[in-house]
Parts: structure tokens; C-alpha cells; sequence
């Protein structure tokens, strides 16, 4: 990015002709603040100014979209965009100001959001960059080269700036000692130079005057022929209605308006013109007829249709063209092709649409047969299908589903299933390429025989352009770990547009790839927890065997009063190992009960004071041992629906622990409060705590925190995980975290209906 206080900005010279510009450019017919607007929605952009680059100052003579702050339509230097272009003296276009190193601390981007822009120098008549046409952004933009051109065409409009007559001479005379520190000059400064211009010019009018009309006959000529050149169509009728311009743009409506005169290529349009809702457009009311009649036509939208070719949709803009004294001259309309732009729109909407549609499905059969149909709509083509790979044979692939449009029959062409490798579809299937014919009618010699018989079947049909898109082979779905399949799609039109038509099919194939992978893991997840939960009570089962038999037979032995002490120490050893794996067991197979439905609960109303004070009693001798003192604060009466076994469970388990880890004695908290919808249970320690990194890991099976697990402290991981899986099972939640004084506190969120009578 140039210095924007370079060598250009500081001439005198240039200076003085950017007051002359100041002067002259609202004096022009074209209208300036046109000139932005024009520029701001050709650019899509919220912002288009037209600034002459003064010494101290940008002045803003054309605007569209400048925010409030500026309304007096003067810039300071450092909100300056416009002197970079005057600078740099060339067209400028920057993608991301803060990434610049000169711009991203301009206050434009601090405290307008600004990160975009582009603009190209005005010039005058002597080739010194006097100003520029801008377009802003508040977002990040890679500028195309189309864009920057039409920026380039769009200043053109406004011309060199006139400066060869006395008046410039005056100018100049007056500015070489006023600009001779141009970066020091202020508005004051720059003012008192305009004024001092403008009462030269007065003595001197007759001349200029004569001048002016010189160059508005020559910039008519020049407009004229830079309306043919614009991005944008034009048409301009006099005041009869007869088209005087249909510039060139306006004729890539139909290629047969090329050689037309104006007259000729408005009467073929307007015999093609309908409104949106098919109704044709009477001559009457189309959007020059109109502003004929003195109406402003803003955002008129129509449809071009011509045979053999796709329908055009246009935006018109049109405005009466006035004489000084108010009499009709004529009308302008600019006109936009925005095909692409409702086309691009359309699809888009069409791809949230079959998400919707396969979010909504659980399987893929179920959904396909609507998202063919939709695809057909949204694309408005004649036949679309959706094939996977057959599971029971890989080597073919299996219709899902197919759509035509009315009048289109294709069954005989296109069977059920067919071979993987017809047409060379194999390599399609297993790399995840897509295949565009735009022309069936001229298939390439290097395709395989079988595609093109395929494709001159299409052509005798009446299609002219057909897709295969296949689908995602990141989805995994295949049962090779390849692609699952394809979409293919045929239209009887001759469509160009395999940009837009690519990127919808590719990513519907991407959403069915990504459709099939979660159904698939989430039928390996199925699979897995069945197989999990067989194990788990297998194992069960199978262990709890034989401890019985371990537990009899040390009870035995320690009976038997010949039993060494050594030996006695050694059955001890087994006795309590063997209480410990049986403690594993029975709380994994009671989780495994409670997950699967097995045991399900035994809903009732609960007492939940009088639950706690029985868990309390049975605790209360473990406390004691530890040197723990209990503590409750409970509501005489309070009732849930639920479990009482179930919730006598988690209330031990959260009291055993607190115990447990609490191997130093202390207290131990039991709080028991009633909220209108909940009830919540509450137990707080003051023992080991839990590491924060690891709360959201207390729940699973078998997980102990690390300070806990490497201390003495028995244990199996088990007792939260049991107790999250009542909690869950009820409808309620548990927390856990550590207080400030240390500790854990653990608490449940039960529901209940009302909170009548507690």
C-alpha cells in the first residue's frame, strides 16, 4: 500500500486541481451521488463515494451509504480512504485492512468496522489525479478482477474533469503558495483558496461558459459510448418512447439481439417479457413506459423467456429524464440480469432444504424419494436419481429412488440396478469424482462405448445435458470403506452452468455421505452397547458363581481352629478380595439392569426427609469410626415421585463417600430444599476434593480421581456412576464441584409436579 502523504498528494499543481474538480464536478449532468449508489450495489458493497482529494481534507461530492459522522460530507485525513488511491495513482482494491501494515490501525477500522475497499483515481483533463470513485466494505473481500474493471468503467462515466481554460490558470496561480506544505494545510486553509477561486471564475464566466458547453457536447458522445462498454444493461428512451440507446450488456439477453437496432431489440425483448407470476408484460407497463409517465420504477422484477434457452430474470431501475423546467425528455432504465444471483440463491435454499429433509429421515430409503423430487425442483431439470452400491452384490448398484418431471419417461432406459462398471462408473464410485456432459449430442471420443450408447439414448430422448455426482467417499459408508454410491441427473435443456449445478450436487452427495457415516456409527454403537451389556451380565453371572463357592469355603476355614496363623493371614487375603469383586459385580450388574430397562423403577411417593434420616442411621456408625459428624437441615415433609430404593441408593452412595474421603474426620452437610418444580439434595465434605480438570469425568464406570486413587482409600468407581444413572433415570440431574473451604460438594436436582402440602 503507498504512503498516502507521497510525492502525488503533495503537489502544488495536483492540489490546485483538485479545488478546480471541487468546483466543477457538481456542475456536471450526471448525477454524483448516482455515480455511488451505481458503484455501492454493482460492487455489493454498503458504501460508493465520489471524494476530490484536497490538501487537508476529502470532500465527498457523490455518496451512497456514509454513515452519520460524515453527513456533512467532509473527511479529515486520517478517515481518508481515497487519497491511498490518489496516492498510489492507480486503481487500488485492499481485501483485508488489517492485515495491511500501514492500514490496520486506520480509525476507519477502529470505529467503523471497515475492512475492505476499492477505488480508482479521477482524473482531469492534464492527467493528474485530482479524486476517486471508492467502494467500502464492512467485511473482508477478495476484489475479482471483473469487479476492479467495472469500478474502472463506472469513474469513466464521470470523465477527465475539465482544466484547460483561464479559470485553471487562475486556480493554479492562487494555489502554488497556499499548497507548498500541502500535509500542513488545513480546512481553513482550503477554504479560503475555494473562495478566492470562486470569485476568479465569475470574472472569467463567459469563457468558461462557452468552454462547458464544449465539453458537454463531447462528454455526451463519450457517455454514449461508455454506456456500451458498462457491466450493467441500459436503455434510454426519448419522450415518444422510441429506444435512442440499448447498450451492449443488455443485449447478451439473447444473442439474436446483437445485430438489432435498438428499435428491433426492445420490441423482441418486451414480445418475451413476463412478470413473475407468468402473466405478460403489457407494453404499458413495462418500466421505461412508466417513468415516461413520471414514475420512479424501483427493483421491477421480470422474466425474459426464449425458446431453447433458460429463462433470463431481470431487475429494472428506471427515472424520467427532466428539462430545466421540469418538462419530460425522456426515460432511463438500468437494467440487471440477476439470473445467477436468484439461481445461486435458490440452490443454496435447496441444499438447507434436503438437510432438513435428511435430518428428519432415519434411513436414507426413507428419505430418498422426497430429496430426488426436491433435487428435480430446485434444479429445475427433467430427471434426477439417487443409486448405492447393493450391500449383497458390491459389484452393482441399486436405484433408491428416482424423480421426472411430467412428460418425461424414462424407465426403459434407466433399469433398477445396474452393473458397477457400466459406463465406466467404477472409477466414479470408488474415487468420488463427478462427471459434467454438457452436450449429450457431442460426447468425447475418449469416453467408454457403453457411455456413449448411454448418452446418445438421452439425446434421441430429448436431453441435452446430464451430472453424475458421486457420493462423498469421506462418509465411509461403503462396505469397502469407498464410495456408497451416486447421484445422477439429466436435463432436456442446454445448461452452461456447471459451477453452480456442481456445487449443489457435490454437496447433497456430501450430506447423504455424512447421512449414511451417522447411521452407520450409530448402528455400530448399538451393536456395541448390546454387546457390552451381554458381557456385562455374562460375566456377572459367570463370577458370581463361583465366589459363592470361594465365600463358603473361607468361612470354613476360618472356622477351623487348626488353622495356622500364617495361613489364617492368607484366607483373610482371599476372604476380603473376594468381598471386593463381589462388590464390582453386583454394582455392575445392577448398572446394567438399570441402563437396559431390566429393573425398571417402582415409581411411588417418596418421603425424602424420612429416606434421609434412615440413610443417616445407617451411616451414622461408619461416620463415628472416621471421626466425621453428620449434619442435616431437611423440611418435615417432603415428597417426590420416584424410586425409594432407587433414591435410598444415591443417598448412601453420596453419604459413604463423603465419609470415605473425609479421612482426617470433619463434617459432613445434608441439605434438603424445596424449589416449585425441583428438590434439591445437597451433600458437602470438607475431605480431598476432586481436581477441577477431572469433575466431568467422576461419572464414568470405574474412574477414581487421581487423589484418591493413589491413596489407601478403598474404592471402585462405581458408586457416582451408579448414582448418575438413578438421578438419570428419575428425570434429574448431578453436579459436582468443589467449594471455596475446601472439599466436594455433590448436588442432585430432582423434578416434581407441585409443591402443595410441603
Amino acid at each position: 500500500m503507498s504512503d498516502a502523504d507521497g510525492a502525488v498528494l503533495g503537489s502544488a499543481s495536483r492540489v490546485a486541481a483538485a479545488r478546480r474538480a471541487r468546483r466543477v464536478l457538481p456542475g456536471l449532468s450526471i448525477p454524483l451521488d448516482g455515480i455511488a449508489r451505481l458503484a455501492a450495489r454493482l460492487l455489493d458493497t454498503p458504501t460508493g463515494l465520489v471524494t476530490v482529494v484536497g490538501g487537508a481534507r476529502d470532500d465527498f461530492l457523490g455518496a451512497h451509504g456514509l454513515p452519520e459522522q460524515f453527513l456533512g460530507r467532509r473527511a479529515a485525513r486520517d478517515y481518508s480512504l481515497c487519497r491511498h488511491v490518489v496516492a498510489a495513482d492507480h486503481p487500488v482494491a485492499v481485501d483485508d485492512m488489517t492485515t495491511d501494515r500501514t492500514l490496520r490501525t486506520h480509525r476507519l477500522v477502529a470505529e467503523h468496522g471497515v475492512r475492505a475497499f476499492a477505488g480508482v483515481p479521477l482524473r482531469d483533463t492534464r492527467d493528474r489525479p485530482v479524486g476517486a470513485l471508492t467502494v467500502v466494505d464492512t467485511r473482508p473481500r477478495h476484489w475479482t478482477d471483473q469487479e476492479q474493471s467495472t469500478l474502472v468503467e463506472i469513474a469513466a462515466l464521470i470523465g477527465p474533469i475539465p482544466a484547460d481554460d483561464p479559470v485553471d490558470t487562475a486556480m493554479a496561480a492562487l494555489a502554488e503558495p497556499a499548497t507548498a506544505a500541502t500535509s500542513t494545510a488545513d480546512d481553513t486553509a482550503d477554504g479560503t483558496a475555494d473562495r478566492t477561486a470562486d470569485r476568479t471564475a465569475d470574472g472569467i464566466a463567459a469563457d468558461g461558459g462557452v468552454n462547458a458547453a464544449v465539453r458537454s457536447e463531447v462528454r455526451g458522445g463519450f457517455i454514449t459510448a461508455l454506456l456500451d462498454a458498462v457491466q450493467v444493461g441500459v436503455l434510454a428512451v426519448d419522450s415518444s418512447g422510441r429506444p435512442v440507446l440499448f447498450n451492449r450488456i443488455l443485449r447478451h439477453i439473447d444473442p439474436r439481439l446483437d445485430d438489432a437496432t435498438p428499435e428491433q431489440a426492445l420490441a423482441m425483448v418486451q414480445q418475451r417479457l413476463y412478470h413473475l407470476d407468468g402473466q405478460p408484460v403489457a407494453p404499458d407497463d413495462t418500466a421505461a413506459a412508466r417513468a415516461l409517465r413520471g414514475e420512479h420504477v424501483r427493483d421491477f422484477r421480470t422474466v425474459v423467456r426464449t425458446p431453447d434457452r433458460p429463462d433470463r430474470y431481470l431487475l429494472t431501475n428506471s427515472a424520467p429524464i427532466l428539462a430545466a423546467d421540469g418538462q419530460r425528455l425522456g426515460a432511463v432504465s438500468t437494467i440487471s440480469d440477476i439470473t445467477d444471483r436468484l439461481r445461486a440463491e435458490r440452490l443454496r435454499d435447496g441444499e438447507l432444504a434436503i438437510a432438513r429433509i435428511l435430518a428428519d429421515a432415519d434411513t436414507l430409503d426413507q428419505a430418498a424419494p422426497e430429496l430426488v423430487e426436491h433435487l428435480g425442483e430446485v434444479l429445475g431439470w427433467s430427471f434426477t436419481s439417487l443409486w448405492l452400491v447393493d450391500p449383497v452384490n458390491p459389484d452393482t448398484l441399486r436405484q433408491v429412488a428416482r424423480w421426472s418431471a411430467p412428460g418425461v419417461d424414462l424407465d426403459d432406459l434407466i433399469p433398477d440396478v445396474i452393473p458397477r462398471d457400466l459406463a465406466g462408473l467404477a472409477e466414479l464410485v470408488e474415487t468420488g469424482t463427478s462427471l459434467w456432459l454438457p452436450d449429450l449430442t457431442r460426447t468425447p471420443q475418449q469416453q467408454s462405448e457403453p457411455l456413449r450408447v448411454f448418452t446418445t439414448a438421452c439425446a434421441g430422448r430429448g436431453l441435452r445435458t446430464a451430472m453424475l455426482a458421486a457420493i462423498d467417499p469421506g462418509g465411509g459408508a461403503g462396505g469397502d470403506g469407498g464410495t456408497p454410491g451416486l447421484i445422477a441427473c439429466l436435463t432436456s435443456r442446454a445448461e452452461d452452468d456447471e459451477f453452480l449445478v456442481a456445487g449443489l450436487l457435490d454437496a447433497v452427495a456430501e450430506q447423504i455421505g455424512h447421512f449414511l457415516t451417522r447411521h452407520h456409527a450409530s448402528d455400530l454403537a448399538g451393536q456395541l452397547a448390546h454387546a457390552k451389556d451381554d458381557f456385562v451380565a455374562l460375566a456377572g453371572h459367570a463370577i458370581r458363581t463361583p465366589l459363592t463357592s470361594i465365600f463358603s469355603y473361607t468361612e470354613l476355614l476360618l472356622e477351623d481352629p487348626t488353622l495356622t496363623a500364617d495361613s489364617r493371614e492368607l484366607v483373610e487375603v482371599i476372604s476380603r478380595n473376594a468381598i471386593g469383586l463381589n462388590t464390582v459385580v453386583v454394582g455392575l450388574l445392577d448398572l446394567a439392569a438399570l441402563e437396559t430397562g431390566e429393573d425398571p423403577l417402582r415409581s411411588t411417593d417418596v418421603d425424602l426427609p424420612a429416606l434421609v434420616t434412615a440413610a443417616l442411621d445407617a451411616v451414622g456408625p461408619a461416620a463415628a469410626a472416621s471421626g466425621v459428624h453428620l449434619h442435616t437441615t431437611t423440611p418435615p415433609t417432603l415428597t417426590v415421585p420416584g424410586d425409594p430404593r432407587r433414591l435410598r441408593q444415591v443417598v448412601d452412595n453420596l453419604l459413604y463417600n463423603a465419609i470415605k474421603y473425609s479421612p482426617h474426620g470433619g463434617d459432613v452437610h445434608l441439605t434438603l430444599t424445596a424449589a416449585p418444580t425441583t428438590v434439591e439434595l445437597t451433600v458437602t465434605d470438607h475431605g480431598i476434593g476432586v481436581p477441577a480438570a477431572e469433575r466431568h469425568r467422576l461419572f464414568r464406570r470405574f474412574y477414581r480421581a487421581s487423589n484418591a486413587a493413589h491413596t489407601s482409600i478403598p474404592g471402585t468407581g462405581l458408586g457416582l456412576t451408579l448414582a448418575s444413572a438413578i438421578v438419570d433415570a428419575h428425570h434429574g440431574t448431578i453436579t459436582i464441584h468443589n467449594p471455596n473451604t475446601g472439599g466436594t460438594t455433590i448436588t442432585v436436582h430432582l423434578p416434581r409436579p407441585t409443591a402443595t402440602g410441603d
